[in-house]
């Protein structure tokens, strides 16, 4: 999870970082609660987002496949636009962002 920790501060805009943070909020919990929706995100998404990020990150030569970058861009995209929604968002620890 250190390349998505790194690919987040590195190139994640406010606007997604917000949209990231609104987001996590709401289904982590979830996701920590049921082995299958978890092991099912971390097949489609975490495994594909971290393939992605690697090679973002220079760690990789590999360019990421089709898919990878599919799922990482629409993910993106669905953080950028949820950030939008609000000007700020106060994190559960009190960090605004």
């Amino acid at each position: 999870m250190e390349i998505t920790r790194e690919y987040r501060n590195k190139f994640l805009s406010l606007e997604q970082l917000r949209g990231y943070y609104i987001i996590a909020e709401k289904i982590v919990q979830l996701i920590e609660n049921n082995s299958t929706v978890k092991k099912i995100v971390k097949h489609f998404l975490v495994d594909n987002l971290i393939k992605y990020g690697r090679y973002a990150l220079g760690k990789t030569e590999f360019k990421p496949g089709f898919v990878s970058s599919i799922i990482t861009r629409s993910f993106l995209s669905i953080y950028r636009k949820t950030g939008e929604t609000r000007r700020e968002f106060v994190r559960a620890n009190g960090k605004v962002v």
